[in-house]
C-alpha cells in the first residue's frame, strides 16, 4: 500500500484534508530520502523539520506542537503526498526545459514574475541601483546597519519578521559585494558577520530565523578570506584585531579560519601571548576569548593549565584544574588548586564537587583511610539517594568492601530515621533504605519503606527487583508512572510507557507465572483507557512483543 493510502486510513479525515491544502500551496520543501525514511520542511506556523517512516510500522516525527498529540499531523501528510507525487513524475526537470527556451523568452519571464512579487521587485530594483551606482565601504556597512538594526525582540512572531525583512534588505548588498576587491569584500563580510552576532545579544532567535542569512554571510566571509593575499603576519595580525572587537559568533568564525589556514595559526597564537603580555587596555571578554583560543591551541596540558589559570575565578575553573593535574599524576599541585577551590565556595552544589574532588586527591596521594572517613561523613551529613550514589563510586573508587559495611550504614540509615523529624528527610532517607536493601539483593526489607513513594525511582526499581516473585505487587509500583504517562496523552509520553511495559515483558518473560499476571495486567489497562486510541494502536502494533498468540 502506497504511504499516502497508509495515512489515509490510519488518521481522521480533516487532519488528512488540511495536509492536502499544505502540499497544494506548495509549502513542502526539500524533499530528500535517507534509506526507508522520506525527510523535509514544510511551512505552516512556523518552518517544521518533518519524517516518515512506512516500511515496518508507520511512524512520522515532525517538529510542531500538534505532533506531540497526533501520531500523523497535516505536516506528515503533506511530506508524504508531495513525495509520493514527485517519486512518480516522469516529467523533465525545470532546467532542462527552460535551457530549451531563448534568452528573450526568459528574460521576458523573469520580469513578469519579479514585477508579480513586490518583495522580488524592490530587492531587484535595489541590486540595479547598487549596480549603477557602486557603494563606498563605508556605505555598504551603513546597509548593514539599516539591515540589522539593533532592537530588544522576544516574541516569535516579530524575530521572524526581523529576519525575514533583514534577509531581504541584505540581498542587494551581498550581490554587490561579490564584485568588490578581496580585502574590501572580506571587510564587510566581517562586519556583517560581527553585526549578526551583536543582534543575537538583544533577539532571542530560538526558532532560528536567521539560519539562512546566517548561513549565506558565513559562506561569503570563507570566499573572502581564501581569496585574500596577504602574507602570512599580515593575516595573524588582522585576525587577531578582529577578534578583540568581535561577538561570540564572529569569533567561532573567526576561530574557523584559524584552524583552516594551518600556515597562518602558530604565528596568530603567538601575537596572542604578545597582545595580552603587552599594556594594551583589554575588555574582560576581550582577554578571556584569547585566552581560551591560547586554550585551544596549546601543544601540552602544563601549558593549558597556566592559560586556564589566568581566567580561573570560580569554583569550578579550580576544580577543574586539579582534575587536570590528577589525570597527568601530579597529586600536590591538584591539592593546592583545591585548597584554591575551596574558598571559591558558593553554594551546595559547589562544595558536592568539591567533596568528590577531595576523595580524588586524596586517593591519589594514598590517603585511602581518611578519604573513606570523608565519604561517610558526607554522606552522613545529607543522606539522600544522590548521596548513596556518591557513597557507591567512593567504595569503587577507593577500593572499599561495603559488604563489610553493611550492618555500619544500615544502623546509620535507621538512626537518622529515627532522628528526623522532617517529613521530607524521613521519605528520602526510606528511599536509600530501599535502595540500599537492592544494593544487598534484600528487597523484602525495602518493602517496609515504600509509605505512599510509588512513583520514586526507588519504587520503580523495586517494583523491577520484585517482578518473577511477587508480579501483582511489583505491577502495583509500576503501575502509577506508567498511568501517568498514558494520562499525560502526548505521543512522546505513549512511547515512555510502552517502553516501561516492554522492560516489565522482557523481565518476565520466561516465567509463565508471571507472563500470566502481566497478561491480564495489559488487558485492563487497555480497557481502562480504550478511549487513547493512538496509545492502544501503538500497544497492538507491538502485540507480539508484550504477549504471546495464542
Amino acid at each position: 500500500m502506497l504511504l499516502v493510502e497508509r495515512i489515509k486510513s490510519a488518521i481522521e479525515d480533516k487532519t488528512y484534508q488540511r495536509g492536502v491544502a499544505l502540499a497544494n500551496k506548495g509549502k513542502v520543501f526539500k524533499v530528500q530520502t535517507k534509506g526507508s525514511t522520506v525527510m523535509g520542511e514544510v511551512l505552516g506556523t512556523h518552518r517544521y523539520s518533518v519524517a516518515l517512516d512506512g516500511v515496518a510500522h508507520l511512524y512520522g516525527t515532525c517538529t510542531c506542537p500538534a505532533a506531540d498529540f497526533q501520531s500523523i499531523c497535516k505536516h506528515m501528510v503533506a511530506l508524504a503526498i508531495v513525495y509520493e507525487k514527485g517519486s512518480s513524475n516522469n516529467l523533465p526537470s525545470l532546467e532542462n526545459w527552460l535551457n530549451k527556451k531563448s534568452k528573450a523568452e526568459l528574460l521576458q519571464s523573469l520580469v513578469e514574475v519579479i514585477e508579480q512579487d513586490e518583495t522580488l521587485r524592490n530587492i531587484w530594483h535595489k541590486k540595479m541601483e547598487l549596480s549603477l551606482n557602486p557603494p563606498s565601504e563605508k556605505e555598504l556597512k551603513k546597509l548593514i546597519t539599516k539591515a540589522l538594526p539593533k532592537r530588544n525582540i522576544w516574541d516569535y512572531r516579530k524575530v521572524s519578521s526581523y529576519f525575514q525583512n533583514a534577509t531581504e534588505k541584505l540581498q542587494a548588498p551581498l550581490d554587490v559585494a561579490k564584485s568588490l576587491e578581496p580585502e574590501i569584500r572580506l571587510e564587510f563580510f566581517g562586519a556583517l558577520m560581527n553585526r549578526l552576532g551583536l543582534v543575537l545579544y538583544q533577539v532571542d532567535d530560538s526558532y532560528g530565523y536567521r539560519l539562512e542569512l546566517e548561513h549565506s554571510v558565513r559562506e561569503g566571509f570563507r570566499q573572502s578570506y581564501s581569496g585574500i593575499t596577504w602574507d602570512n603576519h599580515q593575516k595573524a595580525k588582522w585576525l587577531v584585531n578582529e577578534l578583540i572587537k568581535s561577538s561570540e559568533m564572529y569569533a567561532e568564525v573567526l576561530q574557523e579560519a584559524i584552524e583552516s589556514d594551518t600556515q597562518v595559526r602558530d604565528l596568530f597564537l603567538s601575537l596572542c601571548v604578545s597582545k595580552l603580555e603587552s599594556n594594551v587596555k583589554l575588555t574582560d571578554e576581550s582577554r578571556r576569548l584569547l585566552i581560551r583560543i591560547l586554550i585551544d591551541g596549546a601543544t601540552s596540558w602544563q601549558e593549558e593549565v597556566k592559560y586556564k589559570a589566568l581566567i580561573a575565578k570560580d569554583c569550578s575553573d579550580y576544580l577543574h584544574l586539579a582534575e587536570i593535574c590528577l589525570k597527568h599524576n601530579e597529586e600536590l599541585d591538584a591539592e593546592d588548586w583545591l585548597l584554591r577551590a575551596k574558598h571559591k565556595i558558593s553554594d551546595d552544589f559547589d562544595q558536592q564537587c568539591w567533596n568528590e574532588m577531595e576523595l580524588q586527591v586524596l586517593h591519589a596521594l594514598g590517603d585511602v583511610k581518611q578519604a573513606w572517613q570523608k565519604a561517610m561523613a558526607n554522606f552522613v551529613s545529607k543522606p539522600n539517594c544522590e548521596g548513596w550514589q556518591r557513597l557507591l563510586n567512593s567504595s569503587e573508587l577507593l577500593h572499599v568492601d561495603l559488604s563489610n559495611k553493611t550492618n555500619e550504614i544500615e544502623q546509620l540509615l535507621l538512626r537518622c530515621l529515627d532522628l528526623t523529624a522532617n517529613s521530607a528527610i524521613e521519605s528520602e532517607i526510606e528511599q536509600v533504605l530501599i535502595l540500599f536493601y537492592l544494593h544487598f539483593s534484600q528487597p523484602e526489607k525495602g518493602k517496609h519503606y515504600i509509605g505512599q513513594n510509588y512513583e520514586t525511582p526507588a519504587a520503580q526499581k523495586l517494583g523491577l527487583a520484585l517482578l518473577i516473585d511477587e508480579t501483582d505487587y511489583a505491577l502495583s509500583l509500576l503501575d502509577k508512572s506508567i498511568t501517568k504517562d498514558i494520562q499525560r496523552g502526548t505521543k512522546t509520553n505513549y512511547h515512555w510507557a510502552d517502553k516501561k511495559l516492554d522492560k516489565i515483558y522482557q523481565q518476565i518473560k520466561s516465567s509463565a507465572r508471571a507472563l500470566e499476571v502481566f497478561s491480564e495486567y495489559k488487558a485492563n489497562l487497555e480497557q481502562l483507557h480504550k478511549r487513547k486510541t493512538t496509545f492502544i494502536k501503538l500497544l497492538q502494533t507491538r502485540e507480539d512483543h508484550y504477549v504471546p498468540k495464542k
